[in-house]
């Protein structure tokens, strides 16, 4: 009776005591540490995000400048080519040629004028073309010269960018960074929640090394971390996945149609059921019915979720038990509830 209390109301009856320890409730308990690994997430994105913006910013003015030559030097050349243009006509006009074969042009004061004061006049519009002309290269030189780096900034800049974000990215995967991230008043309380689930489980894992973990709390927290429970009620689609054992206790673990995992006290006697899947259910009278599942049958079976404050101290119902092992004997020799019936009944 130590497991049990005495209820002084009549008519007077046995209550399971409540346990004294506290089974932890698995499923809140990751959703709360993956919400902190994704708030943690957010945190470094936003970080990292703000960080390389202040780099942007602060080599944004030297690229500005780069831009704003580029600029100014692609406006010059433009004006200079305009000149070409200008002065390649007017050279034309003293010559009186219309070609654009350039040794024609050069040759030309040479090959069609006499008079001295035309061929100084065609010399000098010439000269003036080729100085236009040398400017124009020149401007466009500078140009490509702005342009190139503009391009080089660009690359050192991204190269900038790499390195940091590396770096501020090992330092959040430091201690001191986590540390730092945790103390983000965006994320305290959900932290300090994380971390008290980690101080459970650690000391949890203290008194398991030191002995000091009953088989009772032992069996009841890990089937409440697996979402296991005591087979019971209407199951359909059910077979055996495997065996469970916590100490001394031995289970099989069974799985049904639904993907739920059940727990069936370990029995000799239903070894041979591994080659099986059935059904049970229980009826008004407590009784339970198995029967032997059909594939082509789409119940789906009925399973309740497992409360892992519900104390789980007394296993399965014996009577599953034995009307498994009916089932398990019907198995073997089909033939057998039939013999038994004649024998049964009454000789004329």
């Amino acid at each position: 009776m130590a497991d049990h209390i005495l209820v002084d109301d009549a008519p007077a009856r046995v209550e399971p005591a409540k346990p004294a320890y506290a089974i932890p409730d698995f499923r809140a308990d990751e959703a709360a540490i993956k919400a902190l690994e994704v708030k943690l997430a957010h945190l470094i994105s936003i970080s990292l995000q703000a960080g390389l913006e202040a780099v942007r910013v602060k080599h944004a003015a030297r690229r500005r400048e780069l831009v704003a030559s580029a600029e100014f030097f692609v406006s010059l050349a433009r004006e200079a080519a305009e000149e070409v243009t200008a002065a390649t006509k007017q050279f034309n006009a003293s010559v009186n040629r219309e070609t654009v074969d350039r040794s024609e042009l050069r040759a030309a004061p040479t090959l069609l004028f006499e008079e001295i004061s035309t061929l100084g006049r065609a010399g000098r519009k010439h000269r003036a073309m080729l100085r236009a002309e040398a400017r124009s290269a020149k401007l466009a030189k500078r140009v490509r010269e702005i342009h190139i780096e503009v391009e080089r900034h660009d690359g050192l800049l991204a190269q900038l960018l790499v390195t940091r974000e590396t770096d501020w990215r090992k330092h959040f995967e430091s201690e001191e960074g986590h540390a730092e991230l945790l103390r983000d008043q965006r994320i305290a309380r959900l932290a300090a929640q994380v971390d008290a689930i980690h101080a459970e489980r650690r000391a949890y894992e203290q008194r398991l090394e030191a002995g000091r973990v009953s088989v009772d709390e032992l069996r009841a927290r890990e089937m409440a971390r697996e979402k296991l429970a005591f087979l019971v009620g209407k199951v359909d689609g059910l077979y055996f996945n495997g065996q469970v054992q916590y100490e001394d206790c031995r289970y099989f673990r069974l799985r049904d149609r639904t993907g739920r995992d059940w727990l069936l006290d370990w029995d000799e006697e239903l070894l041979d059921l591994e080659r099986f899947e059935f059904n049970i259910a229980q009826m008004d009278d407590g009784s339970y019915m198995v029967e032997r599942a059909i594939w082509s049958d789409r119940r789906v079976g009925e399973s309740r979720l497992h409360d892992p404050k519900r104390p789980l101290m007394d296993g399965v119902d014996l009577r599953l038990i034995a009307a498994l092992r009916e089932f398990t004997l019907d198995l073997e020799d089909p033939w057998r509830a039939e013999r038994s019936h004649q024998l049964d009944e009454p000789k004329s």
